[in-house]
């Protein structure tokens, strides 16, 4: 089997879902935002980068025990979704069930403590296709929702991106983009046992692929999806994460010698008195390894400036670093959203 088949087939079985969700965005011209400080912004801009932060460092650290939970119960109960993993799976690699709830416990830690992320939200109707106006609700004014989370103690921007940089090859930077799922157990079991009749049926393919291909494909979805489930409570955010996962055994490299070999920058920081480290994602376009869209001037759709005392005064600022960065026509750039927000 060539390497092109054996990567269909897998994404078949196992990617299937997500692969479904992130071509229904390329199909429909899907725009991304990155709710934030207008100083945060102001340093994305001027550096031409994107920091990824430890995620432990969440807004809700619970968010990581859910999708943690949402597993736990799949692998250990007495469920029905637990006994059909133990035979699709065992049947065609045997102990491989036990092995997987091994491993998921066993990278637990390092899942917390070596994931680093920076999360989006999808921007705009939620059908949005060639020639259609888009509505003058959160496309103009932002959504009500994170502006009341970013827009309270500070002054809060939503910087909204083309999404042909997340959309492209993520091997070429080591990031991967993916949609949060907004389920409850029932529904993860669901989504789960997909996967199990997918893998059923195409059992005798997957016995044929070299060794260890199938079993390290499920601990990638098992690390990336423990990290993009959500209650479905959150489900208004339609939210993506862009994650790194970080080597443990570079930890000893120096940060000059790993960030002269990636694409992907290491760095110790201060953020609001916490000493951290943080890895970061140049506004770079690689053409000749097939990643483009993330220059500034091609990736920054609009910046619109959140409800606060000053708004014209910060989109004179920003206006400003998008110049200053080379960004063209940086003024038909800005929007200023005037929605009224309660305190």
């Amino acid at each position: 089997m060539a390497e092109e088949e054996i990567i269909a087939l897998l994404t078949e079985v196992i990617f299937a879902d997500g692969a479904a969700i992130i071509e229904h965005a390329k199909q429909n011209h899907r725009k991304f935002v990155h709710y934030t400080s207008a100083e945060a912004a102001l340093s994305i801009i001027a550096k031409k980068e994107v920091w990824l932060r430890n995620s432990s460092a969440m807004n809700d650290y619970s968010e990581i025990g859910y999708g943690e939970m949402l597993f736990r119960n799949v692998f250990h109960s007495d469920s029905d979704a637990t006994r059909m993993s133990r035979s699709v799976l065992d049947s065609i690699n045997p102990g491989l069930h036990d092995r997987l709830a091994q491993f998921f416990e066993q990278r637990a830690a390092q899942r917390r403590h070596f994931t680093y992320l920076i999360s989006v939200s999808e921007h705009g109707p939620h059908e949005v296709k060639p020639g259609m106006i888009p509505d003058q609700g959160e496309e103009k004014y932002g959504r009500l929702s994170m502006w009341r989370a970013y827009g309270r103690d500070r002054v809060g921007v939503a910087m909204v991106f083309n999404s042909q940089a997340l959309m492209a090859p993520s091997n070429v930077i080591g990031a991967y983009t993916n949609p949060v799922a907004y389920v409850e157990q029932g529904d993860f079991n669901h989504l789960y046992c997909s996967i199990l009749l997918r893998a059923e049926r195409h059992a005798e393919a997957l016995k044929q692929l070299p060794d260890g291909w199938f079993e390290q494909n499920l601990q990638r979805f098992i690390d990336n999806a423990a990290l993009a489930l959500k209650h479905p409570g959150f489900s208004e955010e339609r939210e993506w994460r862009i994650t790194y996962s970080a080597n443990p055994d570079a930890e000893h490299i120096s940060d000059e010698i790993f960030n002269a070999e990636s694409h992907v920058k290491r760095e110790f920081v201060c953020i609001n008195g916490l000493p951290q480290r943080i890895y970061k994602i140049p506004l770079k376009d690689y053409p000749e390894e097939g990643f483009v869209g993330a220059e500034l001037n091609s990736l920054m759709e609009k910046i619109i400036i959140g409800p606060s005392q000053y708004p014209v005064m910060v989109a004179d600022a920003i206006i400003m670093a998008l110049r200053n960065a080379g960004v063209e026509n940086p003024e038909q750039r800005i929007a200023i959203s005037n929605i009224p927000l309660r305190t």
